[in-house]
C-alpha cells in the first residue's frame, strides 16, 4: 500500500508485449537454496518467514500472525492475515517488477505491478568502483525477467550491495542473498537481531564463507572503502536502527523520512516558507508521531551531509533539488508544532 493517493503518471511497459513470468532462471540461480520459492510471505508487508510448520497458506484468516505486521507501526490486513509464497506469485501470472531509468546510466528504479505488499520500490546505483551494483531497499517479488534485467543494467556483474532501510522492507531479502552469490546485504545491527525472520537461514547461506551480511550501528558507515560515494546513515526514528542512504548528491530516505504532496510541487525549487516537505512518523499506515527531541536526533546526522535529491519509498515521491533544506526546515516546522501541543 502507498499512504497518499497520487498520480504520478506511470503506467509500466506494454502488457501485450510481455511475456508470462518464469522461474527457471531465479531457480538455478538459487541452486541449493531453490526451496526459498517456497517460503510463505505475508500478504500484507510481504515479509518471508522461515516457520513453514506455523503457516497456514490457505487460510482466510492464518492462526499464526506476521511478527512484522501485529508490530503497532504495521496492521494485520482488514480481511485477516494471509500468507502466500514466491512460487504461488510466479505462477499465478499477474505480478512483474518494472524498471525505470533515473539518471542516464546511473541511476534505476524498479517496483512490483500490481503492487504487492506494502508498495515500496527499490534502486539500483552504478560505481564505476563497485564490481556490480548497489540496491537500496527491496520487494518481494524477483522472477526470471527481474534477474535479466538486473544482469543487463549491470553488464553481466549483477547486484554487489543491497542496503535496507528498516524491517517493514525485509521482505525476501534472504532469497536475494542467494540469488546473487557475490552481494553483500547491509542492514542495522539493533533492527536485524530484534526483526529479522530469516537469521537461520542467514547463517546457513553465509555459512563457512567470507561474511556477506554486515551490521550497521555507526552514524556514518561507507558501503566499501573504495566507494566514496556511497555512504549509509544510521538516524533512527521510525525504527531504532533506521537507514538512510547517501550516493553523490542524492539521499535515499525510503520513509524513514517520508515525502508529503506539498514537497511535490516544484520540487526542484526552494520550498515556500512555512510548508513541510516531508514528515517524521513512528508509525506511517497508523499516523503516530515522533517526538519533538526523536525528529530532532533524527536530523542531527544529515546537518554533516550535504545533498540535492530526495527520493522516498514510493513512486514519485522525489524532491528535485534543495532537499536538505527542505528537509531540515520541515524538522523546524514540525518541532515548533508540536511543542504548542
Amino acid at each position: 500500500m502507498t499512504y497518499f493517493n497520487l498520480d504520478v503518471g506511470k503506467t509500466g511497459s506494454s502488457e501485450q508485449s510481455r511475456p508470462a513470468p518464469s522461474s527457471a532462471l531465479l531457480i538455478a540461480r538459487l541452486g541449493e537454496a531453490a526451496s526459498e520459492v517456497t517460503l510463505p510471505l505475508c500478504a500484507t508487508c510481504s515479509t518471508q518467514t522461515s516457520q513453514v510448520d506455523k503457516v497456514d497458506l490457505d487460510s482466510q484468516d492464518a492462526p499464526f500472525k506476521c511478527p512484522i505486521c501485529l508490530d503497532p507501526r504495521q496492521y494485520i490486513g482488514i480481511k485477516g492475515q494471509k500468507w502466500t509464497t514466491l512460487e504461488r506469485l510466479i505462477e499465478r501470472g499477474e505480478l512483474r517488477n518494472d524498471f525505470e531509468q533515473v539518471m542516464p546510466d546511473q541511476l534505476w528504479t524498479f517496483k512490483t505491478r500490481p503492487s504487492f505488499g506494502i508498495g515500496q520500490r527499490a534502486f539500483l546505483m552504478k560505481d564505476e568502483k563497485s564490481e556490480g551494483l548497489i540496491m537500496w531497499d527491496c520487494v518481494a517479488y524477483i522472477d526470471d525477467a527481474t534477474l535479466k534485467e538486473i544482469d543487463a543494467i549491470s553488464q553481466g556483474k549483477g547486484l554487489a550491495h543491497m542496503i535496507i532501510s528498516h524491517p517493514h522492507y525485509y521482505s525476501t531479502t534472504a532469497t536475494w542473498l542467494a540469488a546473487f552469490p557475490k552481494m553483500k546485504l547491509w542492514l542495522a545491527g539493533v533492527d536485524f537481531r530484534e526483526w529479522y525472520q530469516r537469521q537461520d537461514t542467514i547463517k546457513s547461506v553465509t555459512a563457512g564463507k567470507q561474511p556477506r551480511v554486515e551490521l550497521v550501528d555507526e552514524e556514518q558507515t561507507y558501503v566499501a572503502p573504495s566507494l566514496s560515494s556511497a555512504k549509509i546513515l544510521l538516524l533512527g526514528g521510525h525504527f531504532p536502527g533506521s537507514l538512510v542512504l547517501l550516493w553523490k548528491d542524492c539521499l535515499f530516505i525510503a520513509d524513514t523520512i517520508q515525502v508529503v504532496p506539498s514537497g511535490l510541487y516544484k520540487s526542484d525549487q526552494p520550498q515556500r516558507p512555512n510548508v513541510a516537505s516531508v514528515t517524521f512518523l513512528w508509525s506511517y499506515p497508523n499516523q503516530i508521531p515522533l517526538s519533538a527531541t526523536e525528529i530532532q536526533r533524527v536530523c542531527r546526522p544529515l546537518e554533516k551531509v550535504q545533498f540535492d535529491k530526495a527520493f522516498g519509498a514510493f513512486e514519485g515521491f522525489d524532491i528535485w533539488g534543495h532537499a536538505r533544506d527542505k528537509i531540515l526546515q520541515s524538522r523546524d516546522i514540525f518541532c515548533r508544532r508540536l511543542a504548542t501541543t
